[in-house]
């Protein structure tokens, strides 16, 4: 049906005349473009909607993979815990770059190609973007996903040094990400940018729930990154191949030393970004002023 469309208006272009429709032949680039925008106005309806099911999916995402994989999904088993991690940087990197299609798309003629009467949406794909892209791809593929597998193969450890607390790190990310979905099917969705910046993000240019669940995301995934870094460092500090501290620590792999640093990072900055976005949730609720 696709191929359909596009022959028909790669050809012809769609006039309604009263109740009776209309072809005449007009191969112009504008009239191709507005085609596309055309199929691109339905298929923001279907992104809702797909939307709406990933959310779900992601909600009751525990109890259909214990029934169906248990022994890899409440595993605390290091490389098991970083296949996931890697999938669910999967599934958020392709949300991203769908959300990325759009900006690109809606920029790529003058003029308004998807978003006709509201403008709003443009910044809702953009904060979309933004978060799925930062902290819900890169973070768990490099860290999370790579750093499971690859540390404690390099260690020559058994596993991490805090198993259960590696299972439930990543469990904190799929409830992040579905708070953030779950946002923009609220009202008209968080258009404050990923950077959440006042006034923009306030009360005043934000009312309603929308901003407040994408706070509440920060806040899961930060506690997610927070969790599985305090494990890095814990694991690399003390789960060594040698009791010489000189020894161990001059002849550690680059890349479990990058690790460390990024882990430290995370431990300094995370706590930071929380204190942020909750002074953010101050304003727009207690009505204070930070």
């Amino acid at each position: 049906m696709l191929l359909q469309w596009v022959y028909l208006y790669y050809c012809k272009i769609w006039n309604k005349k009263g109740t009776k429709k209309h072809y005449e032949f007009n191969t112009s680039k504008k009239q191709i473009w507005l085609f596309f925008a055309n199929a691109m106005l339905e298929s923001v309806k279907i992104i809702k909607i797909f939307t709406l099911f990933f959310t779900c999916y992601l909600s009751s995402c525990y109890s259909l993979f214990v029934l169906y994989r248990y022994a890899i999904w409440t595993s605390c088993n290091h490389a098991y815990i970083g296949v996931i991690y890697i999938v669910a940087g999967s599934v958020g990197g392709s949300l991203g770059t769908a959300f990325s299609f759009l900006m690109r798309t809606e920029l790529s003629i003058p003029g308004y190609v998807i978003v006709q009467d509201n403008l709003h949406d443009y910044n809702v794909w953009i904060t979309a973007h933004g978060i799925l892209m930062v902290f819900f791809m890169v973070m768990p593929i490099l860290i999370g996903g790579m750093g499971n597998i690859i540390v404690p193969v390099q260690l020559a450890a058994p596993d991490m040094v805090f198993p259960r607390l590696n299972n439930i790190s990543f469990w904190f990310l799929p409830l992040s990400m579905s708070f953030l979905m779950m946002s923009m099917l609220i009202e008209n969705g968080c258009g404050g940018g990923w950077t959440l910046y006042a006034p923009l993000s306030g009360w005043i240019g934000h009312p309603g729930t929308s901003v407040d669940l994408v706070i509440f995301s920060v806040h899961f995934v930060g506690l997610s990154s927070l969790l599985g870094a305090i494990n890095f460092i814990g694991t690399i500090a003390r789960l060594r191949w040698t009791i010489e501290p000189f020894e161990y620590w001059t002849k550690l792999p680059l890349y479990t030393w990058s690790i460390w640093v990024t882990a430290w990072l995370l431990v300094i900055t995370v706590p930071v970004l929380a204190a942020a976005v909750t002074m953010l949730l101050f304003d727009r609720h207690l009505n204070t002023s930070f």
